[in-house]
């Protein structure tokens, strides 16, 4: 009764108890309990077991606004649907109580299947006679027992309540909330995409370590200066998660499959969820220095010389054949006489060793070296020295003047 009473007027509990309770203790005496329920116009008990001058309204409070809705602080996921079904099945104001009608009433008005209305005042309730001669507009026709069985269940002071009528007799499905469909378009676009099947080269710890020797060589990293400081206690190993970020933090644009292999290859032996990080960054000094000189003083160390080839660089038998037929052709004609590398680092406006495969041909056919090659010749030519920059291929041409040179050094010298 009192939440149905709460829930109609829309009152908050809260503002006619809280000004008795200036310490925020969530008691007050029975008497301000009782002034508090005289201003809601009810009257009620929550006395405090240990002390029986005062009562707890906080949990008064907690027990009416249960009508809109409950505490979601430890069942955040819970579906809440206020107000509560004894609270539904309350008579409205000025209405009968259902279950007190006659049951001869009762089971005329059940018996109802269907019916349609129309509101000119579009407030949810209509008049008597409104009613009527809309149930007799549309072909329904009931006796006076009917009729009136059906106004002691859905009158009121303002009406018949059809909104209610044509809920319980022909209900509609109810939509379900828009917020449903946004919280799952949100789950699925913030969820990890499913990783792809490794390919052969993504499980090949080789090519990565190659790639990553080959990053450290150009951009001059230390690894082991970014991995360091995840180890606090010196404990040479860092967890799985530290070990990504470092890498993350140093740029090696790795795919999450070569992450991974990376994973499996340098985890501890002892704390497979920690990796050697030590070993790991060893591995990579290589690039620069041999290490263990001190054992084997007569090894020469070799610096790791990274490579630009990549997938779009590989030649199969025959375009290697027709390579080797074209760059005979050109380096006859050495750069000393032909001047070659003036006119491509003239296109090289940026000095970044690469000019687009326009401008390269543009150079070969200034220096008149053009004529020696076939079109199918320079195409192999520019897919053995391509070099993706940016979205566009182009040709490394200090590696093609530097094959050049090469083959002019040592080709055989015939003077007959």
């Amino acid at each position: 009764m009192i939440q149905e009473h709460v829930l109609q007027n829309r009152l908050r509990v809260n503002t006619f108890f809280k000004h008795f309770d200036l310490l925020n203790s969530g008691w007050i005496t029975v008497d301000q309990f009782h002034r508090g329920l005289d201003a809601l116009a009810l009257s009620g008990k929550q006395r405090d077991p240990c002390d029986s001058t005062r009562v707890c309204w906080k949990t008064f409070e907690d027990d009416i606004d249960h009508v809109f809705t409950v505490k979601l602080e430890k069942v955040p996921t819970l579906k809440v649907d206020p107000p509560p079904q004894e609270v539904r099945d309350l008579p409205r104001l000025g209405g009968k109580n259902w279950q007190t009608v006659n049951t001869e009433h009762r089971d005329l008005c059940e018996d109802t299947k269907k019916i349609k209305d129309f509101d000119k005042h579009n407030n949810g309730h209509v008049s008597r006679n409104q009613m009527r001669q809309a149930l007799n507009s549309n072909g329904i026709l009931l006796s006076d027992d009917e009729l009136f069985s059906l106004e002691e269940r859905f009158n009121s002071d303002m009406g018949f309540n059809y909104f209610w009528f044509l809920k319980e007799v022909k209900p509609k499905p109810t939509d379900e909330p828009l917020y449903i469909g946004f919280l799952q378009d949100m789950k699925r676009l913030n969820s990890e995409p499913p990783k792809a099947p490794p390919s052969r080269k993504e499980r090949d710890i080789v090519q990565i370590l190659a790639k990553i020797k080959g990053k450290v060589v150009r951009e001059i990293i230390r690894v082991l200066e970014f991995m360091r400081y995840f180890d606090r206690c010196n404990q040479q190993v860092i967890s799985r998660d530290d070990f990504l970020r470092a890498l993350l933090i140093c740029r090696f644009e790795l795919t999450c499959n070569e992450i991974e292999t990376l994973l499996n290859v340098f985890a501890s032996p002892l704390r497979r969820e920690c990796v050697d990080y030590r070993r790991f960054s060893d591995v990579i000094e290589e690039a620069f220095t041999q290490p263990c000189l001190e054992k084997s003083p007569l090894i020469v160390p070799v610096q790791h010389v990274p490579t630009r080839d990549c997938e779009n660089n590989f030649l199969n038998f025959n375009e290697r054949l027709v390579l080797g037929v074209a760059m005979q052709k050109l380096s006859k004609k050495p750069d000393l006489q032909m001047n070659l590398s003036s006119v491509l680092q003239d296109f090289d406006k940026t000095n970044c060793g690469t000019v687009s495969r326009t401008n390269f041909l543009k150079a070969l056919t200034l220096r008149g070296m053009y004529n020696l090659i076939s079109n199918n010749e320079f195409d192999v030519i520019c897919k053995c020295f391509g070099f993706e920059r940016g979205m566009r291929d182009e040709v490394d041409y200090r590696a093609f003047m530097k094959a050049l040179d090469i083959l002019y050094a040592t080709d055989k010298y015939n003077p007959f």
